[in-house]
């Protein structure tokens, strides 16, 4: 009787223990993995040494369709989506979206593909995800690509510290007021420049809606601190990627990293703003791919 009791209490013990089951469908050509208990989508192409892509705020692993291709013909390109943005259809609410868990995602991701330490992309809030993987997790990565990350607290008193907290408050309690649209015009806008929003083609302004409610996640939960002491943990080689139409704060947050870190390039993508794998993306991947070269 007493082995039968036993046999039930491993059973239960085991099925509390399992990953819950997904309730979306994945697109077509599109894999998961099952990380930390959430199936990570993510798509790829190419083999060789892996190359791990962060996307940013309101986007997904699509942001990279213009980098899996040029990418694979040396690399394992991968582009994830992280936790909670598409193709899951998030409603915003839950405790797990942080950029703790996002690090400690990818990192797990990284070492399940038995590959050693790979190359790290992170662009804008993906760059701040890429950041602590580095500086937490430094046997998972071989480099660092931080593509204008969205790491506003390192500027300390500087007012554009604040910025980034400031355009997610506002943008939120647009949704609230006047809508999704509404408030993903007023972030993009914000964060490219006046009427890219109503310039995007509708595809994707599509991808973007699709992520809108991660920025509620994202304004309910706790920013990590990194500071100048943060970055010079991170030991391995750093390029870090701006453009010459950005708006300036990520400009002066990538001056503030340049000293703190201990082996460092620095490349100005022209003809682009913030979102540079898209408007630039030759160019951006050109440069990119030089740097992966060289290590």
């Amino acid at each position: 009787m007493s082995r039968f009791l036993l046999f039930g209490l491993a059973f239960l013990v085991a099925s509390c223990q399992s990953p819950p089951s997904r309730t979306w469908q994945l697109p077509p050509g599109v894999k998961a993995v099952t990380i930390n208990g959430y199936d990570m989508a993510y798509v790829e192409q190419g083999q060789g040494t892996p190359v791990v892509l962060i996307h940013g705020a309101i986007i997904d692993y699509r942001v990279f369709r213009n980098q899996l291709e040029p990418f694979g013909v040396k690399y394992r390109a991968i582009a994830v989506s992280l936790r909670h943005y598409y193709p899951e259809p998030w409603n915003g609410e839950g405790g797990s979206f942080s950029e703790r868990q996002h690090a400690a995602d990818i990192a797990a991701f990284i070492k399940s593909l038995n590959a050693g330490p790979v190359h790290v992309l992170g662009h804008s809030r993906g760059g701040i995800i890429a950041a602590l993987v580095a500086k937490q997790y430094p046997d998972t990565v071989r480099t660092l690509v931080l593509v204008e990350p969205g790491l506003f607290r390192i500027l300390g008193a500087d007012p554009g510290a604040a910025s980034g907290r400031a355009r997610l408050d506002k943008t939120v309690q647009r949704f609230d007021e006047a809508g999704i649209d509404d408030g993903l015009q007023f972030f993009v806008d914000d964060t490219s420049g006046t009427g890219t929003w109503k310039a995007r083609p509708e595809a994707e302004r599509q991808i973007t809606r699709d992520n809108a409610l991660t920025l509620k996640g994202e304004f309910s939960s706790r920013p990590e601190p990194f500071d100048c002491a943060d970055a010079g943990q991170i030991k391995v080689p750093v390029l870090l990627v701006g453009a010459d139409r950005s708006p300036a704060v990520f400009g002066r947050v990538m001056d503030v990293l340049v000293p703190c870190l201990k082996q460092v390039q620095r490349v100005m993508i022209p003809n682009a703003s913030h979102m540079m794998v898209r408007t630039n993306p030759s160019a951006f991947n050109e440069a990119v791919l030089g740097f992966l070269d060289q290590h």
